[in-house]
């Protein structure tokens, strides 16, 4: 393995991350997209990969047939974001317009995804994107172009975890980093089964006020045999394993920067003076409410002000 693919960093202080990352121009940030996890030893494995999502699919698909074949997960899969469809669309919501699910008739599910070349398709990448988005659960992996805003949704899962007496929980957050740039110019296996899917903005306010973008790991359906049980890998381990010595990397393809959770008021602190607060991934008037909370669960006790 090349050392310059994958490298993991560990901060015990946001204030040298800020400096060493976001100051210094020893890496440039604007050849990478971002994720932020509030646990790092989360993996990059997209939710409908995920074991523990696995009841969750059952529930929200019609098929629910104990067959666990690569195939039978690809439809149950487009029977999920078809209803996702289905249910925006009447409800006049904004949605990408799909022919295959608009002429699509009840229980032809099965044989649409058996006519299919690659999954996922191109043509269906705008609504699973939103559909993603909005908590279905599907095969993209979502990331921002955002530094700030990965951050953010670090913090934002760390505070999920305080308990009432605001005491912040022992543990560990990450940040990662893809190049996704340099991914395309290696012309190599990465590049040949990681698909980078920026959608259309205007279709959709959170998705742009986040940045958001996905990552893909593209199927062929033609080469594979879908009565088998698919072998779940997780995308640093699928980096970890490549073999490039090109000459254009000059730092590595994946980042992984690990932080304490005590970590979290500092880098909000940091972030916040540079014009990203939690109203960026929760926009609109109905999450101001959560915001404003957010907020107070990472004062200090001597910033607020008493009425004796």
């Amino acid at each position: 393995m090349s050392r310059r693919l994958y490298e993991e960093i560990e901060y015990n202080n946001f204030e040298k991350f800020y400096n060493d990352v976001l100051v210094s121009d020893a890496i440039n940030l604007d050849d990478y997209i971002f994720r932020g996890v509030s646990d790092y030893e989360y993996k990059l494995i997209p939710r409908i990969l995920r074991e523990e999502e696995i009841e969750k699919i059952n529930i929200l698909s019609d098929y629910r047939q104990s067959d666990d074949s690569i195939f039978a997960k690809f439809v149950r899969e487009l029977d999920i974001v078809k209803k996702f469809y289905d249910y925006a669309n009447f409800q006049g919501l904004v949605v990408p317009e799909v022919q295959d699910f608009i002429h699509l008739e009840e229980n032809r599910t099965y044989f649409l995804v058996k006519e299919l070349r690659e999954w996922i398709p191109g043509r269906y990448y705008e609504v699973f994107a939103i559909a993603q988005h909005y908590g279905i659960p599907t095969r993209l992996l979502d990331w921002t172009f955002d530094i700030k805003i990965a951050i953010l949704f670090c913090i934002n899962g760390v505070l999920r975890k305080i308990d009432k007496n605001k005491i912040i929980p022992d543990g560990k957050f990450a940040l990662w980093m893809l190049n996704y740039k340099i991914m395309s110019m290696l012309k190599s296996n990465i590049d040949r089964f990681l698909k980078i899917i920026v959608p259309k903005y205007y279709w959709n306010d959170n998705i742009r006020m986040q940045k958001g973008v996905f990552t893909l790991e593209k199927i062929n359906l033609s080469s594979k045999d879908y009565r088998d049980k698919e072998r779940v890998y997780c995308l640093e381990d699928k980096i970890k394993s490549c073999n490039i010595t090109s000459d254009l990397i000059r730092n590595p393809l994946l980042y992984k920067f690990v932080f304490d959770n005590s970590c979290i008021k500092k880098a909000y602190r940091i972030i916040k003076r540079l014009g990203c607060n939690f109203s960026q991934i929760l926009p609109g008037t109905h999450n101001i409410a959560r915001c404003i909370e957010l907020e107070s669960k990472l004062k200090e006790e001597k910033e607020y002000y008493y009425i004796l």
